[in-house]
């Protein structure tokens, strides 16, 4: 809408039309406009003069803008956003008239990192690398060998954070690894990398006034029992003041210790096993351990270690141990018969009870009692058996018999349990054996005594002895053997008439297990019965297999089995048996086997060498599945189900594919490789065919000694901490691809890797025919420097960053180094800025000089040539921040007074130095002061072409002004940077050193 009043001025002004010219006219206007969609504009005008003039107008206007889509235009909604410049023309203009006091400078974009974080060995933390813009693409982080190589892993999560997986501890070790970040903007350009310090400590027994980790508080009885036991559960935590637990974390090489030690001399015992690793809980607490210990004990220390150096020994607590109330022990033993002495005929025998009771003074029912020792007094008497047990019946009693094969008087017997052998039971009486007059022995085929129990179809002797009230022989005595034997013993007389000793003899055998009773009578003289009790063999279970596992269906060799055969009867029953009378047999388990495994040992065999058996397991049936779960057993011929010993079950596997490898793939951009930064990797991909179906091996297992990845350069060239195929997968995908990863820490080209397959068909070697590169990538080095003067004596390793604090004029150079201190191998340096003057080039190939304060990042190109134009890279950086030059002045090199302020380095012409104060000097124990980095300053060539007075060591005069402040109003005093101390009050000479920087 327009309104309007104008006023002219003029003889022959024309408002309306030629034919209405008018002096000093005035005219009022009234418009309205109006849009309904950008496109058309339609308005009306009206004008009123004087003279009674007026005029009217109709306006129409079409505004087709070019580039602009027509649906916009014929769209009401975009009215407001189309005005024409003519329709604004009246808009008042809006103004901020805040005034700018303060010059603003833009702040220049730089990451920041957290100075450190402190963590435990294996812990995971997330880093968050900050920036006050929104124009980084991306960040770099960069981990050392060391922080690698000690089991440390650094993940990036794309999103500028990091996830840190903490080095293990070491306790002589270095524990402090720098991390550095760097930050890449959009367009392509690289901030300065920030570094921070990642800090691993200690796990330590989490230490509380007041709190036991042991319970319960005891002293606890020295029983050896679980119900005696002390369970220690200390809290675990790391060497931080927050001393916060450490939940749900796996800790390694830990041991319990005790003083005195574990052992049967002590007899102390843990619970723990020879595992070295276990965890803590929700609260902190380790997997708990138990002590026990059957002798009593005063103050046993109990120590936690973690790792092997014995100053890692942690005390967790003090136990004791008194005298058991509970120990069992022996009520009485009652000997029977009490009236009667037996016959030492080796078949009559005493019967021992002894009753056991608890600590209650109750009887101990059925159960086994550790170091049970039945004993008796006549060691002498070799004839003499004492046979007894070690679990108690029902009524708590343990029993034990006495036999003997010759006369002896007044045998005592004993019995002590749980090891109390100091302090024995005795039976309530003596006993006694008087000479047999007729007497029966059994031997073997050695001639060798033997007792019941015997072998079954084993030949032994049986020889009868009569002899008269004064141990004569009765000789040419008739013997009447027995006739009544069951019909599978045979009893086959040699002698039926005592010779000259008294003696007959007749062989004894069974063809079954049994129990057999024998009655010999001596005409005129007497009889005697025994009982022979004939046994099987032993074999020892499980049988032993070889392979355990994997053996292929068809494979000729299949599986080995072995079997041992013992005795299992008499004193040495544990023996191997090596008869040839005893026949065994290999069978099968299931039934159903028969047609589908082979057994090279069908028929009945004997046992060999050291009581040996060997019999080889093959499958006949490879289709449609091998056999499993087939079990292997030896039975002995003729014996009972229940001596037969079988293996634990084998499979067979089928046989292995006949594999062909169509092709390795790997994604490579010749423009874009990767980053030989140790986390970035190739995948390669091996397309696996069947030869047989000609089809895709899909989903399908390999043994691991089958898969053999290989690259060119091989690690004799290029070694595996350089460039490392790792994460091999043994089964293909279902597309029938089987992988594998290759990462480098070098900047290298053209390398290929290889696979071959070996499987019983024969090897299948493919090699990729891609070749990739990797581009080298920074990674962190040391900082060494030197005095060019003395470099064997004069030197100093940084293997953090930003050092050093104190630079000194001179004499001081400088080179990269490994961070393990290792020399670079004739490294090619750069540095940015280009044209500071902070370091400069040294006198020699791979030094620079140390000239000035100021920061500077120092890059290092190093090749290692490992073929006739072939090499590998890599990229050392060092981010240097020198805080503060000290140096001499040319303008007073001998001693001056100190006392006055009139020389001064603030008051040298055209001088940015000033005088060295505490601060910078001395320090407070952070480590940035001149005396805290370099404590011998003066070797470092700081007074290097002063003129020294002829007198005394020239030691004694390297000292300098100090101020106490930053004022010289504040005092001074004096620093000999040679002995690294502050020089007594009374000194009033020193040469004048300056500093230049902060």
């Amino acid at each position: 809408m327009i309104l309007l009043y104008e006023q002219y001025f003029g003889d022959n002004v024309t408002l309306f039309n030629r034919d209405t010219k008018q002096k000093n006219p005035s005219l009022a206007k009234l418009g309205l406009t109006y849009t309904p969609i950008p496109l058309v504009t339609m308005g009306v005008d009206y004008k009123q003069g004087g003279s009674g003039h007026t005029e009217t107008q109709f306006l129409a206007n079409l505004n087709y803008r070019l580039g602009v889509p027509l649906s916009v235009q014929l769209s009401p909604d975009n009215v407001a956003s189309m005005r024409t410049l003519a329709g604004s023309r009246y808009d008042l203009v809006e103004r901020n008239y805040n005034i700018v006091l303060d010059h603003q400078k833009k702040q220049n974009l730089q990451l920041s990192l957290p100075e450190e974080i402190v963590g435990y060995s294996h812990e995971q933390q997330t880093v968050t690398a900050k920036f006050p813009d929104s124009s980084i693409k991306k960040v770099e982080w960069i981990s050392n060998g060391a922080f690698t190589n000690n089991k440390g892993q650094l993940s990036d999560n794309k999103d500028h954070t990091a996830t840190i997986t903490f080095p293990k501890y070491s306790p002589d070790g270095n524990n402090n690894y720098p991390i550095s970040a760097v930050g890449l903007l959009e367009n392509n350009q690289k901030l300065p990398a920030v570094q921070m310090h990642v800090i691993v400590r200690p796990f330590v027994v989490k230490k509380e006034e007041g709190t036991s980790y042991i319970t319960p508080a005891g002293p606890l009885p020295a029983s050896g029992k679980d119900k005696d036991a002390y369970t220690i559960t200390p809290v675990m935590t790391f060497d931080t003041p927050e001393r916060a637990p450490v939940k749900n974390a796996m800790i390694e090489d830990v041991k319990w210790i005790t003083e005195p030690p574990i052992g049967d001399t002590s007899g102390l015992a843990l619970n723990w096993t020879t595992l070295k690793t276990t965890k803590t809980d929700e609260n902190g607490k380790l997997q708990a351990v138990t002590l026990t210990s059957t002798q009593p004990h005063q103050n046993v220390k109990v120590y936690l270690q973690i790792g092997d150096a014995d100053k890692e020994k942690q005390l967790v607590g003090t136990v004791s141990f008194g005298q058991s109330i509970n120990r069992f022990h022996v009520d009485s033993i009652q000997v029977e018969p009490k009236d009667k002495t037996l016959t030492a005929d080796g078949n009559q025998a005493y019967t021992y009870t002894a009753v056991v009771l608890d600590g209650n003074n109750q009887p101990l029912k059925d159960q086994k009692i550790d170091k049970v020792q039945w004993d008796h007094d006549k060691k002498d008497k070799t004839g003499l058996d004492l046979q007894g047990g070690d679990t108690t019946d029902g009524e708590g009693k343990l029993t034990a018999k006495l036999t003997s094969s010759e006369p002896v008087d007044n045998v005592m017997v004993t019995l002590s349990i749980e090891g109390n052998t100091d302090n024995p039971a005795k039976a309530d009486k003596a006993v006694s054996f008087d000479a047999a007059k007729v007497q029966l022995t059994l031997s073997n085929a050695d001639s060798k005594v033997v007792h019941s129990p015997i072998l079954v179809h084993e030949t032994y002797t049986l020889t009868v002895t009569a002899k008269d009230a004064s141990d004569n022989p009765e000789t040419n005595k008739k013997v009447i053997w027995p006739q009544n034997l069951p019909s599978n013993v045979t009893l086959t007389p040699v002698s039926s008439i005592t010779d000259g000793n008294g003696e007959a003899t007749a062989t004894l055998t069974s063809t079954q297990e049994q129990p057999v009773d024998v009655t010999v009578s001596v005409e005129d003289v007497g009889e005697r019965g025994t009982s022979v009790e004939f046994k099987w063999p032993t074999i020892k279970t499980p049988l032993a297999i070889s392979p355990t596992h994997g053996v292929v269906a068809g494979d000729k060799k299949g599986y080995k089995f072995t079997a041992t055969v013992i005795m299992g009867v008499g004193a040495d029953k544990n023996a191997p048996y090596t008869g040839k009378n005893i026949k065994f047999k290999w069978q099968t388990q299931p039934d159903d086997l028969d047609n589908k495994v082979t057994l090279s040992q069908p028929g009945e065999v004997t046992a060999g060498s050291g009581g040996k058996l060997e019999v080889q397991l093959t499958s006949t049936q490879t289709e449609p599945n091998p056999v499993e779960n087939a079990k292997v057993c030896l039975a002995i011929v003729g014996g009972p189900s229940t001596s037969t010993a079988c293996s634990e079950p084998v499979s067979f596997v089928p046989l292995p594919a006949n594999v062909e490898i169509k092709s390795i793939e790997v994604n490579f951009d010749p423009k874009k490789p990767l980053k030989g930064n140790w986390s970035d990797s190739y995948l390669y991909k091996a397309l696996v065919f069947d030869k047989n179906t000609n089809e895709k091996l899909s989903s399908y297992k390999f043994k691991s000694s089958e898969i053999h990845w290989s690259r060119d350069p091989d690690s004799g060239k290029v070694d595996d901490q350089a460039l490392a195929l790792f994460d091999p997968a043994f089964e293909t995908d279902p597309d029938g691809y089987l992988t594998v990863k290759l990462k480098s820490h070098v900047g290298i080209k053209g390398v290929k890797v290889k696979l071959m397959i070996s499987t019983l068909h024969g090897n299948e070697p493919v090699a990729a025919e891609t070749a990739v590169d990797f581009q080298v990538a920074p990674q962190l080095a040391g900082l060494y420097l030197f005095n060019q003067g003395d470099p064997t004596n004069v030197n100093k390793f940084f293997s953090e960053q930003e050092r050093p604090y104190n630079a000194i004029g001179g004499d001081m150079r400088g080179e990269l180094r490994t961070l393990d201190n290792n020399p670079l191998d004739n490294p090619e340096y750069t540095w940015e800025p280009k044209n500071t003057d902070t370091i400069l080039p040294g006198e020699n190939k791979g030094t620079f000089m140390i000239n000035n304060f100021g920061k500077v990042t120092i890059n290092a190109q190093v090749k290692t040539s490992y073929g006739d134009n072939l090499f590998y890279q890599r990229w050392y950086i060092y981010n240097m921040n020198i805080l503060r030059l000290f140096n001499k002045t040319d303008l007073i090199d001998t001693l001056y007074d100190i006392s006055g302020n009139s020389i001064r380095c603030e008051n040298i012409i055209s001088s940015k130095s000033y005088t060295p104060n505490l601060k910078n000097v001395i320090g407070s124990g952070k480590g940035t002061a001149l005396s805290e980095e370099f404590p011998n300053a003066y070797s470092w060539g700081l007074f290097d072409g002063l003129d020294f007075p002829n007198t005394g060591n020239k030691e004694d005069f390297a000292r300098f002004r100090v101020d106490k402040g930053e004022s010289p109003n504040n005092g001074y005093e004096l620093y000999n940077a040679a002995y690294n101390k502050m020089m007594d009050s009374n000194v009033v000479s020193a040469f004048l050193i300056c500093i230049t920087g902060h």
